[in-house]
């Protein structure tokens, strides 16, 4: 049930409170710079935000959670996104929409087979989750489109929680979820699990 809840909100954040304007989805030359995110302050004590993200002497804690990686760029869901965005390089589409759990803008940056979402605590953008989407992008214990079961269970193990086709590995403030059908992998998604939960309450 739980499991449940954190889904449908996740849905509810992404899609946003109102339809989008005609310019909200367009292409990455209209997306907002690193530079205008990365200028904003930190965001303050005891928000979401605050899992992985710096403390006041400016020195990062320990991050405890599943790490996304791309073009050499590793994604830890929580941290601050401005910078490793913009290491990541230019996105395919763009989408935003008013937060609806959050106060500001909720982000979509798209890019070749998967997708990074944000969401704002004091104007700074962080990561909310990675969903891959398609063949050619894989998790970095080597899972990907077109896995098997098998295959997850033999990089992940075997503690998971299952609902029908769905596997959900927890690792500290995330978790990393195998959606299956017929026992292969058709959708893979990393989500920042505390963040999510506060949300809800």
């Amino acid at each position: 049930m739980k499991l449940l809840l954190v889904s449908v909100l996740l849905l509810f954040l992404l899609v946003g409170c109102a339809s989008p304007s005609p310019s909200s989805v367009s292409s990455s030359a209209q997306s907002p710079s690193a530079s205008d995110s990365a200028s904003a302050s930190v965001s303050p004590s005891n928000s979401p935000s605050e899992i992985a993200s710096p403390s006041a002497s400016g020195v990062a804690s320990a991050y405890d959670g599943f790490v996304f990686k791309t073009n050499d760029v590793e994604i830890r869901l929580g941290e601050p996104a401005a910078e490793s965005l913009a290491a990541v390089g230019k996105e395919q589409k763009y989408f935003e929409s008013a937060s609806c759990a959050f106060v500001g803008i909720d982000k979509t940056y798209y890019y070749d087979g998967y997708e990074i979402n944000t969401y704002p605590v004091s104007e700074v953008d962080y990561f909310l989750s990675v969903v891959i989407t398609d063949i050619g992008v894989s998790t970095m214990e080597g899972i990907g489109i077109g896995s098997t079961i098998n295959e997850v269970k033999a990089a992940y193990g075997n503690d998971f929680n299952q609902d029908m086709g769905e596997y959900t590995y927890k690792k500290g403030v995330s978790s990393l979820i195998f959606l299956t059908e017929n026992d292969m992998v058709v959708s893979i998604t990393y989500n920042n699990d505390a963040a999510l939960e506060g949300a809800a309450h």
